[in-house]
């Protein structure tokens, strides 16, 4: 017959009325979890537990002698949530393998009320295997199943009436686990090996250092995020209640940040996060109202990311610029982008300029009040002060004409002789009515020289029209003609310049 061990009704009553009385007195709580005292208040004597002794063959070893105990091999446990009802024998649900060198753990999910009661308490795993660092003895009754539980290291389980496995707090070392494909088993070994996954593939082995490690690391963090909330929550009652209602007494507190907290944040992930828009924008506003401390303690930091983000803004710049030229977009969104990124302008010139007018008036009127011109920008040399004019043309427009003038040269194209004829004007005007126009500028600008900056087209392909457009562009005095490629290629060059 199999022997069938159990709590006895008496002892469980006796044991409840003395936990119930602690309790009352409110002595016991703190160191006993609410599914322990409902344990301690079931009048039905479970859980049980059942044993089997196998010799080597995988026999059942009905004997309790020392001769039957020297042949045994291994010793199995079973589990049992509710006692037999009317005559029917209920399933016994197997969770510890006891061998003379390892010791198997089935963890099982052990409340009878619950709809997934006798299942495996993970997803995947189904088998937690401890070395000889464990096993011993085989167990055959209660007190030496106990005392072979004991022997598990900290953050295991230790009662078999709650199904074995790894401690609730703990449970996400064996989720992570889980995420390895065909991983069923977790070997627990003794010593600091590293973790890897076993050749047979199903078995990951995991040292108790590390577990231990883990632990440690999991309890601190959950420690630290316990006094954060119930901070959090302190501070939300006393602005919803105190200060929304009387401001004057109760003045707004900040929120305390625990020291190192965005490093430590960082530091959990092995990759950089990603941040939301709302989470950038806090970044920046961070850093901003920690300049002068950054700029003081960590200023070679605050230079290179200086640094990284022209480098990436310049970037950014490239891969917009390109996404424009291959929408064929239009003279006005070219103008816009242009204005949002005035250091492209620089480029233009060779040197710093500022804009001082986008679509400006530049004079021309008549008597009548009609004629009056308008430039794309007007811009202003930032040490000197002069004058400059900027003519955007789509890159859509042709530089030369699309037939031969003679045998391999080609004229300007209308576009291109009437944007420079316009800029012209543009300049003659604004010279001529300098000084009324300037008297409405905030700022001392001059005239003596204005240079003009036509940016239109792309380069051309063939060498007799690369030819015949650099005699042309060349050959003006007051006019610079860039075409869309060329700008591009200098900002490409500043980038790659840039680059460590």
């Amino acid at each position: 017959m199999r022997a069938e061990k159990s709590i006895s009704h008496q002892n469980i009553f006796s044991q409840s009325a003395k936990k119930t009385e602690n309790f009352n007195n409110g002595s016991f709580m703190p160191s006993m979890t609410p599914s322990e005292y409902a344990m301690q208040l079931r009048n039905d004597g479970g859980p049980f537990v059942k044993f089997e002794l196998l010799d080597a063959n995988e026999n059942i070893i009905t004997g309790r002698s020392e001769k039957d105990l020297e042949h045994a091999a291994s010793s199995k446990i079973y589990y049992r949530d509710v006692p037999n009802y009317n005559g029917r024998d209920l399933t016994w649900l197997l969770i510890i393998e006891a061998h003379r060198d390892i010791v198997i753990t089935y963890p099982i999910q052990a409340r009878i009320g619950k709809q997934n009661y006798g299942e495996p308490k993970y997803n995947a795993i189904t088998k937690i295997v401890f070395d000889d660092n464990v096993s011993g003895n085989l167990p055959f009754e209660e007190n030496g199943l106990e005392e072979l539980l004991k022997k598990l290291p900290k953050g295991f389980i230790k009662d078999w009436r709650f199904g074995l496995g790894i401690l609730y707090d703990y449970r996400y070392i064996p989720y992570a686990i889980e995420d390895i494909d065909e991983i069923t088993t977790i070997m627990v070994i003794s010593g600091n090996e590293p973790c890897a996954q076993a050749p047979d593939g199903d078995v990951f082995i995991l040292s108790e250092k590390r577990f231990e490690t883990l632990r440690a690391k999991i309890d601190q963090l959950d420690g630290k995020y316990s006094r954060e909330r119930r901070s959090d929550m302190q501070l939300l009652c006393y602005s919803s209640l105190l200060h929304e209602s009387m401001p004057n007494k109760y003045p707004a507190k900040a929120r305390k940040l625990p020291p190192d907290l965005l490093a430590e944040l960082v530091a959990l992930g092995s990759t950089n996060p990603t941040l939301t828009q709302r989470d950038r924008k806090t970044v920046v506003d961070l850093v901003e109202k920690n300049l002068p401390p950054l700029a003081k303690d960590e200023r070679r930091a605050l230079y290179k990311l200086k640094a990284d983000i022209e480098l990436v803004t310049l970037s950014e710049l490239i891969t917009v610029f390109e996404k424009l030229l291959d929408a064929n977009s239009n003279e006005e969104r070219w103008q816009q982008f242009l204005a949002e990124n005035i250091f492209i302008l620089d480029l233009a010139f060779g040197y710093p300029v500022k804009i001082i007018g986008e679509k400006p008036y530049v004079g021309g009127k008549g008597f009548n009040g009609q004629g009056g011109q308008f430039s794309d920008f007007v811009m202003a040399s930032e040490s000197t002060s002069s004058l400059a004019i900027i003519e955007i043309k789509a890159p859509s427009k042709e530089l030369l004409s699309s037939t031969e003038y003679r045998a391999s040269v080609y004229a300007p194209s209308r576009e291109l002789s009437g944007s420079v004829s316009q800029a012209l004007s543009q300049k003659m005007s604004l010279q001529q009515n300098f000084f009324s126009l300037a008297n409405r500028l905030t700022e001392r600008v001059n005239a003596v020289s204005v240079p003009i900056v036509i940016i239109i087209g792309r380069n051309p392909v063939e060498d007799s029209k690369k030819i015949s457009f650099e005699c042309y562009r060349n050959s003006l005095r007051d006019v610079l003609i860039i075409t869309f490629d060329e700008l591009l290629l200098r900002l490409k060059t500043i980038y790659r310049a840039l680059q460590p």
